[in-house]
């Protein structure tokens, strides 16, 4: 009789000056391996998205029983390309995206599997139900800005859900049809669609500052909002409107003053302030415009999103 083929799953890992937290991650994937279901072969997928602390060479002295595999970049391009890299070079039936932090922690792969095997899901996503080390501002401000996206797009954010998530190799094939340069991986992840699962747990706390920065974050936002909606430059064509009617109001005022021989002083103040106004329209609208044909522009000189300087596999 022929033996069933076991089903592979990559656990997907970005990193980024991280080579003092590979131990600890293949340590601990190696702890979770006896709850994996026996149907399913774990495979680690670093992305060395151009460390300084050499992280091929940590990998290189690892004695795992899991295979290991590390795709260096030739530079940081950033977590986007990063997680672009690894989905790009993936082998397997299934991939698990989860920061080397484990600030969501290594427990949740199991999980995962296991509502892809029982509920037949393509993508199954890690739900937070405490987000403990986040700050409260932090935490409203990203469910405000996932409902707004959720608006404009019309896409179908869930809150408090992160890029840790399982993903069968059916949904990597669609988001890899997707090459755009200018990448909001979450925002492709959700666009290719499919019915989610879901994964309740409660974050960890990080013992490290984020490295997100407020740049980092806002740039991430701006990429998600210009990137899946054309809800900023209609907003210049409802101002556009807007201003255009309070311009007709004040000369019909005008006009209807100049007919009944009101002597009116000569308002600068009123003045400057209409000008300030529409000054302040016609430059937003330009500083919106200027956005997509940016995005345009960057797009058109079809350059790739990451540049692999090495792929190396390492088995014990």
């Amino acid at each position: 009789m022929q033996r069933k083929r076991k089903k592979t799953v990559a656990i997907l890992v970005p990193l980024y000056n991280d080579s003092h937290r590979i131990p600890t991650f293949v340590a601990k994937v190696e702890e979770i391996q006896t709850k994996i279901s026996k149907g399913i072969a774990l495979k680690i997928l670093f992305v060395d998205d151009g460390s300084a602390d050499g992280p091929i060479k940590v990998a290189k002295k690892l004695k795992s029983k899991i295979p290991v595999c590390m795709i260096v970049l030739s530079r940081n391009f950033g977590k986007e390309a990063a997680l672009t890299a690894g989905l790009d070079h993936f082998i397997g039936d299934g991939v698990i995206l989860i920061d080397v932090d484990l600030q969501d922690p290594i427990e949740l792969v199991p999980k995962l599997i296991d509502v892809w095997l029982t509920e037949d899901k393509e993508v199954v996503l890690a739900r937070r139900s405490i987000k403990g080390g986040e700050q409260n501002f932090r935490r409203k401000t990203s469910r405000l800005y996932l409902k707004f996206l959720k608006q404009i797009s019309g896409l179908d954010f869930p809150s408090d859900v992160g890029e840790t998530r399982f993903m069968s190799a059916k949904v990597v094939r669609e988001i890899n049809r997707l090459r755009e340069n200018q990448r909001f991986v979450r925002g492709l992840m959700t666009w290719v669609g499919f019915e989610p699962g879901f994964v309740d747990f409660e974050r960890r706390e990080s013992p490290e500052p984020s490295r997100f920065t407020k740049r980092k974050l806002i740039s991430l936002a701006l990429s998600g909002v210009f990137s899946f909606s054309l809800a900023p430059i209609r907003l210049i064509t409802v101002l556009g409107v807007i201003s255009l009617l309070i311009s007709l109001c004040l000369a019909l005022v005008l006009i209807v003053l100049r007919i009944n021989d009101v002597v009116t002083l000569p308002g600068y103040s009123s003045t400057l302030f209409i000008l300030l106004m529409f000054s302040s329209v016609q430059i937003l609208s330009i500083g919106v415009i200027g956005e997509y044909l940016g995005r345009t522009f960057l797009e058109a000189k079809n350059r790739s999103i990451y540049v692999v300087s090495s792929k190396n596999e390492f088995r014990n």
